[in-house]
């Protein structure tokens, strides 16, 4: 089997749903590590 190199391509509606959930965390948790601990458990699912 052959290593094939692909290239990963975001979309723009994409990159915008990503800066949108990362400002309702940052509104929803007051606290950092609140709001770190929600990024790493919504990755998780």
């Amino acid at each position: 089997m052959e290593n094939r190199k692909y290239k990963v391509v975001i979309s723009q509606s994409g990159k915008l749903d990503v800066k949108e959930k990362k400002k309702y965390i940052l509104q929803q948790f007051k606290y950092r590590e609140y709001a770190e601990n929600f990024s790493k458990k919504n990755k998780a699912v």
